[in-house]
């Protein structure tokens, strides 16, 4: 096994994958992907990054997932695997002064033939009778969006990578340090104590990066954000949901095809080192329940089951950037692309591989 490449991305969710696949395009680089899991895909994307859809509250973010939205729904198309999607719909709870704000996103999805519809409480109520509806409730109903297999994506990415170009990935690999000397990037020190040596290195951790850029003195344009995610059971199996975004009160969520319900919502907690992903404390499971239960019915008389806590990282533009780092010669890092990673992934692989090429 190598300990010396030419690139070596750190971070096995749908950022790193992507990456690693379209360097793999390639041929004379030698690419290795670490990942501190046993599976690729766990990290925030594998927790909730799961819905493919076009309406945002972003209007830039919006036309990039017009854009990137056949990659989805047609994986097998352009990728050659099969990422098991699967049309489930999609509601945007808004309140009618919302309107105008939200007129131009309305335009976007005329404009370019997205399936939608504008439904006033009346008719909601009627069509989707769980949920809690307000009379100043107005919904945008968008039919096509859906559910994809993202941990299969990754690993498809990832395995097609490694069958067709000098790439390899590492699970359970656990990075400790970014070493360089002077401004120039060396490679990396593992937890394990081996190092591996790299002529650049591609940071795709997610908010988890923010610690080796801290150390370095690195300022970025995104923050770190927490999202509560949590799974309940429930009792009516018999009833189907669309995936819901309720932009009244900062909740989300959809029910899983197990029964279960998986959702949550933007905390105002503060950010320390002791919040990683795990369960959450019953308190803060029980503040999701509660949001979550302003919309949908029965979930308030559902049993708790399950809680997790991710830690989102945010940029104020809507999306996240690929970028030089300004301390470090040949360190490129990623963030900022919290509910838009997955839905984006084919332009930040395609990105990160074009800043690369050009100094390779």
């Amino acid at each position: 096994m190598s300990n010396s490449y030419d690139v070596i991305v750190v971070g096995g969710g749908i950022t790193g994958a992507s990456a690693l696949y379209y360097l793999a395009q390639n041929k004379n680089l030698k690419v290795l992907l670490l990942e501190k899991n046993s599976q690729l895909g766990q990290g925030a994307s594998g927790l909730w990054g799961f819905l493919t859809r076009v309406f945002h509250s972003n209007i830039e973010v919006m036309q990039l997932a017009y854009d990137y939205f056949d990659f989805h729904c047609n994986f097998k198309k352009h990728f050659g695997g099969d990422n098991h999607y699967t049309k489930t719909g999609s509601l945007y709870f808004l309140k009618k002064h919302d309107l105008e704000f939200f007129a131009p996103h309305i335009e976007l999805l005329r404009q370019n033939g997205v399936d939608f519809e504008l439904l006033e409480a009346k008719e909601g109520k009627k069509r989707f009778p769980n949920f809690c509806w307000y009379e100043d409730d107005v919904v945008i109903y968008e039919p096509q969006a859906g559910l994809t297999g993202l941990s299969s994506s990754v690993k498809y990415l990832a395995s097609w990578s490694c069958q067709n170009s000098p790439c390899e990935v590492r699970l359970n690999t656990a990075l400790k340090e970014v070493i360089y000397k002077g401004d120039q990037v060396q490679g990396v020190k593992l937890e394990s104590g081996e190092t591996l040596r790299a002529k650049i290195v591609v940071l795709c951790l997610g908010s988890w990066g923010f610690r080796f850029l801290e150390d370095i003195g690195e300022v970025t344009p995104f923050f770190p954000k927490v999202i509560q995610l949590n799974k309940f059971n429930r009792y009516r199996k018999d009833i189907e949901h669309p995936f819901f975004v309720d932009f009244c009160h900062n909740t989300f969520g959809h029910l899983l095809p197990t029964g279960s319900f998986i959702g949550g919502y933007l905390s105002n907690q503060n950010i320390t080192e002791d919040i990683v992903p795990g369960k959450v404390n019953g308190i803060e499971a029980n503040e999701a329940k509660y949001q979550i239960g302003k919309r949908i019915t029965w979930i308030k008389n559902a049993a708790l089951e399950d809680g997790i806590c991710a830690i989102e990282s945010y940029c104020k533009r809507g999306f996240g950037h690929v970028l030089w780092s300004s301390k470090i010669k040949n360190l490129l890092y990623t963030g900022g692309f919290s509910c838009t990673g997955y839905m984006l992934f084919p332009m930040i692989g395609r990105e990160i591989a074009d800043k690369i090429e050009e100094v390779c």
